[in-house]
């Protein structure tokens, strides 16, 4: 017999590979920008301190978007350690 999986389970598991696909684009993005800025800086093609400003501000931005998807990754992962699993549930109906 099969039991009923949890909803909350479900959602949870949902919501980690959502953010979890979220934390890996914002990574490939800041690591774009970042290559972009080491570019600049190697071909010394700067034309003024203010572009390098604004691609490290970006940077930076990117890193706190990594930071937010984490953030919420831990929250899910604690959510889902309030939350009996599946196979438990059906060991403990046996």
């Amino acid at each position: 017999m099969t039991a009923e999986i949890d909803s909350r389970w479900l959602e949870a598991f949902t919501a980690l590979s959502d953010m979890t696909d979220r934390a890996e684009a914002a990574i490939r993005k800041r690591d774009a920008l970042v290559r972009r800025f080491d570019a600049l800086k190697r071909d010394r093609l700067v034309r003024s301190l203010s572009d390098l400003r604004k691609l490290a501000a970006a940077i930076v931005d990117a890193d706190e978007r990594i930071a937010e998807a984490f953030i919420v990754i831990h929250d899910v992962i604690n959510d889902l350690s309030a939350i009996t699993p599946p196979h438990e549930d059906e060991d403990c109906s046996r």
